[in-house]
């Protein structure tokens, strides 16, 4: 009867330690697939081996698609030919990240930032990598380029017009660098944003047209 009983408590704790097992895998498959960043495990050929929720909702492609892929159907920056390649710097340095691009079902290309990492199992070479879509951050980014490329238009016009101009001491006209004469408003409104309106002041207004100025008073 001892033999019966230890060999009952032998199987039973096979039992809780493979349910315990089992449990800890479903959380990191519940973890992985509400993750907001996409994440990826492709072979040493580039085709999908698993794949999370959040990078099937990226792409537009459901998980049994994916699985019949390969990165070179969703990265137009990685194609077969310098694969090879990639993966023999992604092997030796162990991990990377870098910026490429998803291409989704609809053919939409949106920019992302990838962190790769290499790792062997059971004798086959994989990585898993995490992605994040960073269209916002390019957006920002080309918005602040812009800001600056105008701000420094902006400097030159400032710098030109503060510099010491040539202007006739008759007609008032401006000598520009390739010694050229030209109008004021001309030149103003070729180096700055200004636009100009005419009018007439007081002091013209009485030496040109006396009795009209004479009627005004």
């Amino acid at each position: 009867s001892k033999g019966n009983i230890i060999g009952f408590s032998g199987i039973g704790r096979d039992l809780t330690e493979r349910k315990q097992a089992e449990e800890a895998l479903q959380f990191t498959r519940f973890s992985l697939d509400n993750a907001v960043d996409t994440m990826v495990c492709v072979d040493h050929d580039g085709r999908f081996i698993d794949v999370n929720d959040a990078f099937c909702r990226s792409v537009g492609y459901s998980r049994e698609e994916l699985r019949s892929m390969s990165v070179h159907d969703i990265d137009p920056n990685y194609p077969t030919e310098i694969w090879p390649e990639f993966w023999e710097k992604l092997k030796q340095g162990g991990s990377l990240t870098f910026e490429s691009c998803h291409r989704t079902k609809k053919g939409k290309v949106f920019p992302v930032e990838i962190t790769a990492n290499y790792f062997e199992y059971n004798g086959k070479e994989y990585h898993c990598s995490f992605a994040r879509d960073i269209t916002k951050r390019k957006q920002t980014e080309k918005e602040r380029e812009k800001l600056i490329a105008e701000l420094q238009e902006a400097l030159a016009k400032v710098k030109t017009l503060s510099r010491l101009l040539p202007i006739c001491a008759s007609c008032k006209k401006i000598r520009d660098d390739k010694g050229y004469w030209s109008e004021i408003e001309e030149y103003i409104t070729e180096h700055t944003d200004t636009l100009f309106s005419h009018g007439m002041c007081p002091d013209c207004m009485k030496k040109m047209y006396p009795d009209f100025y004479k009627k005004e008073e």
